[in-house]
């Protein structure tokens, strides 16, 4: 069996030594298929810097992001209609998503199996070839999957794969036309034998963010939260910020927008002795971060699908602070393994994080770290592996 992956159309950046989520799990995945010698090419449209796969395997397809803002300006310039401007973006959309899946099957068609993130559109065209894996909700889905099933009789034959159980609702619900495709839940997983707990962490109470900051993540709320614990507890916690807004690659334009956020962060910093900015952090020594807080912040409002940042955190003993919502409340049982917030505002979340502090107790803590190591085995990279070769090899019949 000869596999070509496809990673999806965003700008994103595939580094190694810095990347997380869905590019994490996308290399993993790389390699797993490249131990099995099923792998044979694989496209993005990211920067790229992959050691662990030969330069003869991964091409890059380029793809011109830059038409979407584009398009807003003379949508804002004209003043056009917004139910017909929604329709020209929806449409841009779905195009670009056809051309380039294109090119992706212009150079791999003979390929046994196409393994894609998020791009569905393969499926028109091989639709019993391919493989879907979903880690977010990607708006303006619709029109391909309209086409998909217009086009196809035998649509139903293309496989999806959905991150958490949440995300495959989710998707059920705005599209019930896909209760005909094969569908099934593969978790992010985490290396459980990389991420073990050690037993030096700090004195006072530390809470870590690591992760991209842009405004889905919740890094805007940390300024608010910080000094509202500052003022009772500041000689009595501390607070680790790991990340930019640059670990994910995009047009320049949105960089601008995470502009004043990222000034915030800094001068977090600059302000309060217990608060550490170390920035974009080498994967290598996230394992170490996590072990040594005693709490990991996931302040994300939006319905994070299924953060692998919080398996990773659970391994290695260190509980999860973070909303009710998506893939959370599958990962983290509140009070067991970490706390929800069930409000799904900052004042819940500074509020709830005021009572982990109040009432914190080392004995009870403890029994919150291994209750929290305990429930990340659920989450073996080996399980998901074995189960991704089985769904593959299931499709190749």
């Amino acid at each position: 069996m000869k596999i070509s992956m496809l990673f999806k159309e965003e700008v994103r950046n595939l580094d190694e030594n810095f990347t997380a989520g869905c590019e994490r799990m996308f290399i993993n995945d790389i390699l797993l298929l490249n131990s099995k010698k099923y792998l044979k090419n694989v496209y993005t449209t990211s920067k790229n810097n992959l050691h662990s796969i030969s330069k003869n395997r991964l091409h890059s397809i380029p793809y011109p992001h830059e038409l979407i803002p584009f398009l807003y300006k003379i949508i804002e310039r004209f003043n056009i209609n917004k139910h017909i401007s929604s329709l020209v973006l929806k449409f841009t959309t779905c195009v670009l998503q056809l051309y380039y899946a294109s090119i992706f099957l212009i150079n791999e068609h003979k390929s046994d199996q196409f393994y894609v993130y998020q791009v569905p559109a393969v499926g028109i065209f091989f639709p019993d070839k391919t493989v879907v894996t979903y880690h977010n909700f990607c708006p303006n889905l619709d029109y391909v999957f309209n086409i998909l099933f217009l086009l196809r009789k035998d649509a139903s034959n293309i496989r999806l794969l959905f991150v958490s159980d949440s995300l495959y609702k989710h998707f059920l619900h705005e599209y019930p036309i896909l209760k005909k495709c094969k569908c099934n839940v593969l978790h992010n997983a985490a290396d459980i034998k990389r991420f073990r707990p050690q037993q030096n962490k700090t004195k006072k109470i530390s809470f870590v963010f690591l992760s991209a900051w842009i405004r889905e993540k919740g890094i805007y709320m940390l300024p608010n939260i910080i000094r509202y614990v500052n003022r009772r507890y500041l000689n009595k916690v501390n607070f680790v910020i790991g990340g930019s807004s640059r670990l994910w690659s995009m047009p320049d334009w949105q960089y601008n927008s995470y502009n004043l956020v990222q000034n915030k962060i800094f001068r977090l910093g600059e302000e309060f002795v217990n608060v550490k900015i170390i920035g974009e952090t080498n994967y290598e020594k996230i394992p170490s971060i996590l072990s040594n807080s005693t709490f990991c912040l996931l302040p994300s409002l939006w319905a994070e699908p299924f953060s692998l940042l919080a398996v990773e955190s659970l391994a290695c003993g260190t509980p999860v602070i973070a909303f009710n919502v998506g893939g959370n409340k599958e990962i983290i049982v509140d009070k067991e393994n970490g706390y929800l917030a069930k409000d799904k505002n900052v004042d819940s979340l500074k509020k709830l994080i005021i009572k982990i502090i109040s009432d914190f107790n080392l004995k009870n803590y403890n029994d919150l770290s291994s209750s929290a190591r305990l429930s990340s085995e659920k989450y073996s990279a080996e399980d998901r592996n074995n189960n991704l070769i089985n769904i593959l090899l299931d499709c190749n019949g």
